[in-house]
């Protein structure tokens, strides 16, 4: 069994969590998950939670996700996204909208973006660059701020992808 604080309580970057074996388990295979997970972690380094986060398991464990606002958040998004241009798939399950980039240029337009202010995941570090990733964790008013932000953004590189007349 899986569970991570991170992804339960919407703390993108928080690697917190556990991950248990049955006792059932025979030891030899129990002994080689742990030795891999070792090495994963190692690895990886990014999932060694801080120890603020270590000790604020107590607090976290009695929280949970306004799911009602959560949804809200997404569907205004999603709905100022899609008027904007935007291709959006829309989540189920998630706290990330996943978008493609308008035009020809991903790399421009997210710079475009983080020169307003407005900051996305780069679809490059997932493997599909003409993409990026929104995360819904933002406030409300960083959420309202950034819509039109987005939607400039959009028109300027519908701009710059047509042909000069």
């Amino acid at each position: 069994m899986t569970y991570s604080y991170a992804k339960v309580l919407l703390a993108p970057d928080q690697r917190l969590g556990y991950l248990a074996v049955s006792p059932r388990m025979p030891w030899e295979e129990r002994q080689a998950i742990q030795n891999h997970m070792s090495a994963a972690q190692v690895a990886l380094g990014w999932c060694f939670p801080n120890a603020v986060m270590q000790y604020a398991i107590p607090d976290l464990e009695a929280l949970s996700i306004d799911m009602p606002s959560l949804s809200a958040k997404r569907n205004r998004m999603v709905e100022t996204l899609e008027k904007a241009g935007y291709e959006v798939l829309r989540p189920e399950g998630t706290f990330y909208l996943f978008c493609k980039c308008p035009g020809d240029d991903p790399e421009r337009f997210w710079n475009a973006l983080a020169d307003r202010d407005v900051f996305v995941i780069p679809g490059s570090t997932m493997d599909v660059p003409a993409h990026f990733r929104i995360c819904l964790t933002a406030s409300n008013e960083m959420v309202e701020r950034s819509l039109p932000i987005f939607a400039e953004v959009a028109e300027l590189m519908r701009k710059e992808r047509r042909p000069a007349p």
